[in-house]
């Protein structure tokens, strides 16, 4: 998949990323966001998003990709059932969006158009993630709804880890390669 963002403009090392991602988790963690609660993350891809996600399941949070392409209405919806615990949006959809959270939903922007920009904020990161079982929910990625509306599909910690090993398996990579994959498919860079 191709990012929407320039790399000659965007560099973010390994150890800056961790950061970044342990940073944005302490914040969910502080702004009350407990282990097990969903947090909605809608937006183009970029690296803030790929941020957005591995902070949330730092946390100990449930990921809630919604796809980006959906119209307005159809993302309130989704919003709606997910029952977020907090909420990281996009630039275009970030004002329609948030009015439709519950009173008092911490909400983080993947632009610095917005308040709370995940890349700025100024939180002590986590020292650790927080501990979860590879059996608890990690994810919960929406269908399409075609045969009606869109149902969420759940996936455990072990469903995305092995997502991972088994495409690492397929691409002959050795211990000097990194790899990097976020589900659902339709964000990756």
């Amino acid at each position: 998949c191709l990012s929407t963002y320039n790399p000659v403009l965007f560099n973010m090392s390994f150890r800056e990323t961790r950061e970044k991602i342990l940073t944005l988790a302490a914040s969910l963690v502080a702004k009350g966001v407990k282990k097990g609660d969903r947090v909605i993350l809608t937006g183009k891809n970029s690296p803030e998003w790929a941020v957005g996600y591995y902070a949330i399941a730092t946390a100990g949070a449930i990921i809630v990709p919604l796809d980006y392409s959906l119209h307005v209405e159809e993302l309130k919806n989704l919003i709606n059932f997910s029952e977020p615990a907090a909420a990281i949006l996009d630039e275009e959809k970030y004002r329609d969006l948030v009015k439709c959270l519950p009173e008092g939903t911490p909400v983080y922007s993947l632009t610095d158009k917005n308040p709370d920009y995940v890349l700025a904020l100024k939180d002590t990161p986590l020292e650790k993630p927080v501990k979860v079982d590879v059996h608890e929910t990690a994810a919960i990625l929406y269908t399409s709804g075609t045969t009606g509306f869109p149902k969420g599909v759940m996936l455990t910690h072990f469903n995305v880890v092995n997502n991972g090993k088994a495409i690492g398996d397929c691409m002959d990579l050795s211990t000097h390669d990194r790899m990097m994959i976020q589900v659902p498919m339709f964000h990756c860079f």
